[in-house]
């Protein structure tokens, strides 16, 4: 186990996890959210290395005692990246507030980050705001336009991040 609050446990991403992971990327919400389309196989999906991501969890709810979705950050250590997938009947229900929440205290603690980023479009007005509400600030400097692959218009990935800094003030 990586972490855990009196309401979910992070521990570590397997293989095992890999179906439901791959019917949250089904969803047309998930794909919308991440401006992509799922067009493989489960077996196809199921062909990564897991280990090449020092932090992959499977968040737990203590409650329901189920798998409710998985938070990530990148391998990229000089762009940190922490990217969340709830499972589509637990949205909505402070999951994902509480899994960032988590991930960015262990995160923080274990990796010696200096900062942390995540990103999401324009239009995804409840991760906007869970970003906001658990500290991260914009920035814009690292914005990008790119063309939504469902409707072909422009759209923004709004980049954030949090310090090292700012995430011990709050």
């Amino acid at each position: 186990m990586y972490i855990e609050n009196n309401r979910i446990s992070l521990i570590r991403y397997s293989h095992s996890d890999d179906e439901d992971m791959y019917d949250c990327w089904k969803d047309p919400e998930t794909q919308k959210g991440y401006n992509s389309i799922l067009d493989e196989s489960f077996e196809e999906f199921c062909y990564f290395e897991i280990d090449e991501y020092d932090f992959w969890a499977t968040i737990i709810s203590k409650e329901k005692r189920c798998t409710i979705g998985t938070v990530r950050l990148s391998y990229d250590v000089s762009n940190p990246d922490l990217s969340i997938w709830i499972y589509k009947p637990y949205r909505s229900e402070g999951y994902g507030i509480e899994a960032f929440k988590l991930s960015m205290k262990f995160c923080f603690s274990q990796y010696n980050l200096k900062e942390i980023v995540a990103g999401c479009y324009e239009d995804n007005i409840k991760s906007i705001n869970m970003l906001k509400k658990i500290g991260f600030s914009r920035n814009e400097i690292d914005d990008s336009i790119e063309k939504d692959i469902f409707t072909g218009k422009r759209t923004t990935q709004l980049a954030f991040r949090i310090t090292y800094d700012d995430y011990m003030k709050r």
